[in-house]
């Protein structure tokens, strides 16, 4: 098995499990530089052609577009996988135009197009942008079961965990004004935001936003943390009330570690949870209702929460686990290989 990837801090864990790792230098985060795209086609057509792929498989959007591009002019076979549609899809200027007609075309490059929940798929379909004869569905990436151990203990006072980028879209203006309506009538609440703002993403939070919030008592902003396992065991529930998601691998390791989740009734996020059995569901862009949710789960006896988590557990090994997963997706790998 062969990577392609900027070099960063996962390259050595990557290394480590016997993965040969080749960097690229002409893939950016961020930006639509019409040249540094071309250089990026013609490095990764090289690579694959120099390393003889059998298959290349492609994740996040720019991989996606353009990678399947270079597999086309290498001549091998080529699957993307859409892990969720982010700002520039979703939005409706210049660029999210643009992107729809990079993916119409890079994608008719494809023998496969694996999306993580039915919503991405159908949308596609009916945009014309794949193919519903050469595109699957598959929920997730996968969660390690054996890493998010179960932890069936919950803390004697309420605390909500959200972990995440600071982003509007992942719902961050109303988890805080929820929040704080909730916390009213319940001081001793806390609410702990693991994750910082992303500066590049049009969608993060403010400055202002962030420093105003953090004075507020019983908001903790614990910022970037390599391993959140310690965070979600603190948690009475996890909360996403995200916009939309592919499936969001934050509440994936909640589940996986026995705690209820409360998230928003969108594509992505209703994957995850059975209302009433494994946790809550909310409208999106609504924090009276997120304040209503909150109100309800504090309600709750002990004994139903800790049965949530124990749902949230067994549909984290039955449907998420990597198990699982992965042998969906070398399912459709052996499909793909095999004409």
């Amino acid at each position: 098995m062969v990577c392609f990837a900027p070099e960063d801090t996962a390259t050595p864990q990557l290394t480590d499990e016997g993965i040969e790792v080749h960097p690229i230098r002409h893939l950016s985060r961020k930006g639509t530089n019409p040249v540094q795209d071309i250089r990026l086609i013609r490095e990764l057509t090289a690579l694959y052609r120099f390393h003889n792929i059998d298959l290349v498989v492609h994740f996040t959007i720019k991989p996606n577009i353009y990678g399947s591009l270079a597999a086309r002019r290498a001549g091998i076979p080529s699957m993307a996988v859409v892990t969720g549609l982010g700002f520039t899809f979703l939005s409706s200027g210049l660029a999210s135009r643009a992107a729809r007609q990079l993916y119409r075309y890079a994608f008719r490059q494809n023998q496969l197009t694996i999306f993580q929940n039915p919503d991405d798929r159908a949308l596609f379909i009916q945009r014309n942008l794949v193919d519903p004869d050469r595109s699957a569905v598959v929920l997730g990436s996968g969660i390690d079961t054996d890493f998010f151990t179960p932890d069936e203990s919950l803390p004697d006072s309420p605390v909500y965990v959200f972990i995440g980028r600071l982003l509007h879209d992942k719902g961050i203006r109303e988890l805080l004004d929820g929040f704080t309506q909730y916390q009213s009538k319940h001081p001793e609440a806390r609410l702990v935001i693991v994750g910082e703002p992303d500066p590049d993403n049009p969608a993060s939070i403010t400055p202002d936003e962030l420093q105003r919030y953090s004075r507020h008592e019983g908001i903790d902003f614990a910022g970037f943390q390599s391993d959140i396992r310690s965070f979600i065991r603190q948690a009475s529930a996890v909360v996403l009330p995200s916009y939309r998601e592919g499936v969001p691998r934050t509440l994936l390791e909640a589940l996986s570690m026995s705690r209820p989740v409360i998230t928003t009734d969108v594509p992505g996020c209703r994957e995850v949870v059975v209302p009433g059995e494994n946790g809550l569901m909310v409208p999106c862009h609504d924090p009276a209702r997120l304040a209503h949710a909150f109100e309800e789960f504090h309600a709750l006896d002990g004994s139903v929460k800790q049965q949530m988590g124990q749902r949230s557990r067994k549909l984290a090994e039955e449907v998420f686990s990597t198990k699982v997963v992965n042998k969906q997706y070398l399912e459709w790998v052996e499909r793909v290989l095999n004409g």
